[in-house]
C-alpha cells in the first residue's frame, strides 16, 4: 500500500482545527483566517524503504487587512502552533490564493516533520 500522505495531511489539519486553528488540506476550501497544510519535502529514509519522512508546511493565513491587524491575528495562531505542535520558527511571507483575494495575503509559514511507516498486512 502506498504511503498515505493525504490521510496524514488531513490528520494534521484536524489536529490544528481541534486546537483552535481552522485548517484544511485543499487551499480552495480555506476560510480566513485559517491554516493550509501541504507537504514540503518527502524523504525516503536511507536503507529503510518502509518509512518516509515528511516535512509539512503549515501556512497561517489571514485576510487582506492592515499590517498591524494581520500581525495580531497571525500571532495568536503562531502561539498555538508553537505550544501545541512544537513549531519553533515561523517565516513571514505573503500567499496568493485567487479564490480568496486578488491581492497577496499576509501569512506565517511553519514547518513540522512526521515519519510515516508503510502499512503492511503482517
Amino acid at each position: 500500500m502506498p504511503f498515505p500522505l493525504g490521510t496524514v495531511a488531513q490528520q494534521i489539519a484536524d489536529d490544528l482545527s481541534a486546537a483552535g486553528i481552522p485548517a484544511v488540506v485543499d487551499a480552495r476550501d480555506l476560510q480566513l483566517p485559517g491554516a493550509w497544510v501541504t507537504p514540503a519535502t518527502v524523504t525516503f529514509t536511507y536503507l529503510d524503504h518502509a518509512s518516509v519522512s515528511v516535512d509539512w508546511d503549515i501556512y497561517l493565513i489571514v485576510r487582506d487587512v492592515p499590517a498591524v491587524i494581520a500581525m495580531d491575528e497571525l500571532s495568536a495562531f503562531a502561539e498555538t502552533l508553537a505550544e501545541k505542535f512544537g513549531a519553533g520558527e515561523l517565516t513571514p511571507q505573503t500567499v496568493n490564493l485567487p479564490n480568496q483575494s486578488a491581492d497577496s495575503l499576509p501569512a506565517l509559514v511553519a514547518r513540522i516533520n512526521t515519519t510515516i511507516r508503510e502499512e503492511t498486512d503482517d
